[in-house]
């Protein structure tokens, strides 16, 4: 009963203080009723919902209830201090704080109770990053973080403050493909609208954050060097300042080292870059052996802009460059220089040898590299070089080819683990038309390569060897021909990449391209209206499927791709990444896979499906050369599913 009459109370306090009007006032407080409580002070007097305010005053002992605007809280008392919590979805505004006591005695006083405002990026950097590096982004309001997501996938937080916060990114996103950055606070959410790939960028310091004064390391200035200076207007952290010679673009060029790239293989390059001034026009480039690429012109704005390039590459061993001076006299500032591949799946596995490109080392000798044969044969080569500033010039001893030995350090390698070896060479003289070898050196005992026969152009040479020892020293095995004169760069050895997963053989698989709520090469084949685009809930990318069931049967919601290419008789494995939205019927509804083809439908199990991304596959049997592969998502009415990712591969 007493339980009964507090609640009754509580009812009626709230009732009177919707419906009185204020009979007593001074200069903080106004009462209704007689008494001696008073609110002598609110820290803070503004704050947002779900915020501590604390009340001092006078006969805080006989409040019985405290209310924020119209709705109740509850409270803490300690001797004349109230403590409380503003309750969430409090309007923004001046704001009643009002303690009622007994006897419908009530004493109000204001605060402002503030709009938690919604995150805002500024930067974010860098503008790729492979799984497990952090990324830092710059903003405001983001503090107080609940999730934080890269192409759907919730990453860790390192830290986060009112203006800046840093991440960890997570495994699961498809790698070398543009992700969503997505965070969600106590205000709101936002998402990442900029380029940022889950990869690794393989142009070193790229951020341009190491180097001293007005050098940048890793990066070389070509021409126009005393244009290329430390910005003063960074984009985040430290940034370049490039004043254009004039002319040609060429006369004011920022060159990155070289990197290991794969020949006929696609990059993106892309970069943060205003102008001080409009109207400035720039250009990428690359500068390789084999012959430089070069991009269309940019034109630059006065606002922090990414512009991009997409490219064939056409040599193992590129250098990004960035041709800044046709505009006489425009000054640029420039920042997160990126270099990634567009080929989904892992990057390609790291040299493991040191000082491969023989850039360290002073005179004729090269760090990590031993002259173990024919030591004054060997100097060091500035002109004839594949990448970089320095390579090797190395002369044949004559008669037996270890007379002329260059070799690495000891490397780790793993017992029975394959390994290609690799290298750049030229001949001059002799050499034009002399042969090579490599070998290594091991506890376990010597292996040897094959002969190569060298001509007098840049050339690639491979051996693919198995490794017998837990350590090994590469060798260059060179002294065969005398006095045959060898230009030697750009030292390789890797493990053998496992095989390429076979081909997706359908089109647009990562639904990216497409306007509005259509997609290029899907057909919406029944519930076109409960079929749009998604940009929020992605597993990779920036688009994704949204798919409403329409009830009764599977197929009354229909997503179908076109017609593939297959072979009657083999085997092929469909998959897609899917989940369902929170609190509605597609937790734990049922979806599947099934074909449309002239010889009959072929239809897969059904999958129940969770609010958690997940994976699904179907291994079929083609029935027919030409092969749509359809998503059957209608069974549940009202169910919302979030799809991306789709394939369909050949069966290993």
């Amino acid at each position: 009963m007493k339980k009964y009459l507090k609640i009754l109370f509580s009812f009626f306090a709230t009732i009177v203080l919707l419906t009185v009007i204020s009979c007593e006032e001074d200069d903080l407080n106004t009462a209704i009723g007689t008494g001696n409580v008073a609110i002598t002070s609110i820290n803070p007097t503004a704050e947002f919902p779900m915020e501590t305010v604390t009340l001092e005053g006078v006969d805080f002992h006989t409040v019985q209830f405290v209310f924020v605007g119209t709705r109740q809280t509850p409270f803490q008392l300690d001797g004349n201090i109230i403590s409380f919590v503003i309750p969430d979805g409090t309007p923004p505004g001046m704001t009643p704080i009002t303690l009622a006591m007994a006897n419908n005695y009530r004493v109000t006083a204001e605060m402002e109770v503030l709009l938690r405002p919604v995150p805002v990026f500024k930067t974010i950097s860098p503008s790729a990053a492979a799984p497990g590096e952090n990324v830092t982004i710059s903003g405001s309001a983001l503090e107080n973080v609940e999730t934080i997501t890269v192409g759907g996938v919730e990453a860790e937080l390192v830290s986060a403050d009112g203006t800046e916060l840093i991440f960890t990114v997570p495994e699961g996103p498809v790698l070398n493909t543009r992700n969503v950055i997505e965070l969600t606070t106590s205000g709101g959410t936002t998402a990442s609208e900029s380029i940022f790939y889950v990869a690794q960028n393989l142009v070193l310091n790229g951020i341009l954050e190491e180097g001293d004064g007005d050098d940048f390391t890793n990066w070389g200035k070509w021409n126009g060097a005393d244009g290329l200076i430390a910005s003063d207007q960074p984009y985040y952290g430290r940034s370049l300042k490039a004043i254009a010679a004039g002319g040609d673009a060429w006369r004011t060029q920022f060159v990155s080292d070289p990197t290991e790239t794969a020949v006929d293989a696609e990059y993106i390059a892309y970069m943060w870059i205003k102008a001080e001034e409009a109207g400035g026009n720039i250009r990428f480039s690359t500068n390789s052996a084999t012959g430089a690429l070069y991009s269309g012109n940019y034109d630059i704005t006065t606002e922090w802009q990414q512009i991009e390039w997409v490219f064939t590459n056409n040599d193992p061993a590129s250098r990004l460059v960035l041709d800044l001076g046709v505009s006489d006299g425009m000054i640029y500032h420039i920042d997160n220089i990126t270099l990634v591949s567009t080929a989904s799946g892992p990057p390609p596995p790291p040299n493991l040898l040191l000082n491969g490109d023989l850039e360290l080392g002073g005179d004729d000798d090269f760090t990590n590299w031993g002259e173990w044969n024919g030591a004054d044969l060997m100097t060091v080569e500035t002109s004839e070089v594949h990448g970089g500033s320095r390579a090797l010039r190395a002369v044949g001893a004559g008669a037996d080819a270890w007379r002329t030995q260059f070799a690495s350090d000891g490397v780790i390698t793993e017992v029975g683990q394959t390994y290609i070896a690799s290298m750049w060479i030229k001949g001059e003289g002799a050499g034009d038309g002399g042969n090579v070898r490599f070998s290594t050196a091991a506890t376990a005992g010597a292996l040897y390569g094959p002969n190569f026969d060298i001509t007098g152009e840049w050339q690639q040479v491979f051996w693919e060897f198995e490794a017998n020892d837990a350590l090994t020293n590469l060798v260059l095995d060179l002294g065969a021909v005398a006095d045959a004169i060898y230009y030697v760069d750009d030292i390789s050895l890797t493990e053998t990449p496992p095989p390429p997963p076979n081909e997706n053989i359908l089109l647009n698989p990562g639904l990216e391209e497409g306007d509005g709520d259509d997609f290029t090469n899907w057909g919406k084949w029944n519930g076109a209206d409960l079929l749009t685009a998604e940009t929020s809930e992605v597993h990779g990318g920036s688009r994704a499927l949204r798919a409403v069931g329409f009830g009764g049967d599977a197929w009354r919601t229909q997503f179908a791709s076109d017609a593939a290419e297959t072979e009657n008789g083999v085997n092929y494995v469909a998959s897609m990444w899917i989940k369902a939205e929170e609190g509605s019927p597609g937790d734990g509804g049922s979806v599947r896979f099934s074909t449309a083809a002239t010889a009959g439908a072929l239809y897969g199990p059904d999958f129940i499906v969770s609010t958690e991304w997940q994976e699904y596959t179907w291994t079929f049997t083609a029935n027919d050369v030409a092969t749509n592969l359809v998503l059957d998502v209608g069974l549940i009415e009202n169910a919302v599913y979030f799809i991306d990712d789709i394939t369909l591969t050949e069966e290993d």
